[in-house]
C-alpha cells in the first residue's frame, strides 16, 4: 500500500508547517476530505480560501460560515471564540459548556422556546471587559437531533427538517425560523455551566470545580478551533476564574430546565 506513508508524511509535514506558521501572524488549517484550505495573515488581515472545486466545503462550513477565519481575526488578549451555547434574561445570561451531546444545544433551544435571550447555540465570541465578561454573536444557525425536536413539540415543523439531517445527525435551522428573531446583540455573562444529561427527577444546579469547568471550556474548542492555543488557554482561565462555575443536572422535562434556568438568571438580575 504505497500511498499510506505518503499519505502519513504529508500529514506529519502540514502539522510542522501550521506549528511553524503559529509562531508568525500566518494561520492555516487544512481539510483533506474536502482539499479544502484556509490561510490567515495577521499582518494584512486577509484570508484566504482554497476550494477543490464549486461548493466542495467541510460540512461544517454552512452552519458555521469562515469560522476559522474569523477566529483569527477576533483574537486578541481577552478575547476570543468559544464553542459554547448561552440563554439570558433581560441581558444577563450564562455560558453552557461541554462536548458533543451533553446536552447544551438542546438546553438553549428549551430556553428559547421559554422566551429566553440567547446569542449562539454553538460559538460564540467572548470578551473580557475588566470584571465583566460578554458574549457576542457569530452565527445564526441552531441545531437539534430528532429526540430533542421531539421533547420540545417541534418534529412536526417542515420548516425545521425540510432540509433533512446534517452530518452530525442533526437538523440546522435559524434564530428566526424557531422564534422570529434574531440572537440577541449581547449578553453579561454571569456563570458558566456545565449540562450533564442525568434524566434526573428534576433539573437542578450543583458546583463544578474550576478545574472541570476549565477544561470543560478548553478542551472541545482546542479540538474544533485551530491554532492560537496560547490565547484560547489563557482567555478560558480567566473566564473561568471571574465566573461561578456549575453543573446543571438535566430532566427530562424541557419546559421544566427553562423554568430553572430563567429562575437562576432572574435572581440574577434582580441582584444587579
Amino acid at each position: 500500500m504505497p500511498a499510506c506513508p505518503i499519505v502519513a508524511g504529508e500529514m506529519a509535514y502540514l502539522q510542522k508547517l501550521e506549528t511553524a506558521l503559529s509562531a508568525t501572524q500566518w494561520r492555516m488549517h487544512h481539510h483533506p476530505p474536502t482539499g479544502f484550505w484556509q490561510i490567515w495573515d495577521g499582518d494584512s488581515r486577509t484570508g484566504l480560501q482554497l476550494l477543490a472545486g464549486p461548493a466542495i466545503l467541510p460540512p461544517w462550513e454552512n452552519g458555521s460560515p469562515l469560522r476559522n477565519l474569523l477566529k483569527w481575526a477576533l483574537t486578541t488578549p481577552g478575547q476570543g471564540l468559544l464553542h459554547a451555547g448561552t440563554l439570558a434574561v433581560e441581558g444577563r445570561g450564562m455560558l453552557f459548556v461541554g462536548k458533543g451531546g451533553s446536552g447544551k444545544s438542546g438546553t438553549v433551544l428549551a430556553g428559547l422556546c421559554a422566551g429566553l435571550e440567547s446569542v449562539g447555540d454553538d460559538y460564540v465570541l467572548a470578551r473580557v471587559e475588566g470584571h465583566e465578561i460578554r458574549a457576542f454573536p457569530l452565527f445564526n444557525t441552531l441545531k437539534c437531533d430528532m429526540g430533542g425536536l421531539r421533547r420540545l413539540g417541534l418534529f412536526d415543523r417542515a420548516d425545521i427538517t425540510s432540509k433533512g439531517e446534517n452530518w452530525h445527525g442533526k437538523y440546522e435551522f435559524t434564530f428566526p425560523q424557531l422564534t422570529g428573531q434574531p440572537p440577541a446583540l449581547d449578553i453579561t455573562v454571569s456563570a458558566l455551566c456545565l449540562p450533564i444529561i442525568a434524566h434526573a427527577q428534576r433539573t437542578h444546579f450543583e458546583p463544578l470545580s474550576q478545574r472541570d469547568a476549565f477544561l470543560a471550556l478548553t478542551l472541545t474548542g482546542l479540538a474544533q478551533l485551530p491554532g492560537d492555543r496560547a490565547s484560547n488557554f489563557a482567555l478560558c482561565s480567566q473566564i473561568t476564574r471571574q465566573l461561578p462555575c456549575m453543573q446543571l443536572r438535566l430532566g427530562t422535562d424541557a419546559a421544566e430546565v427553562a423554568r430553572v434556568i430563567r429562575t437562576a438568571l432572574t435572581k440574577e438580575v434582580s441582584a444587579c
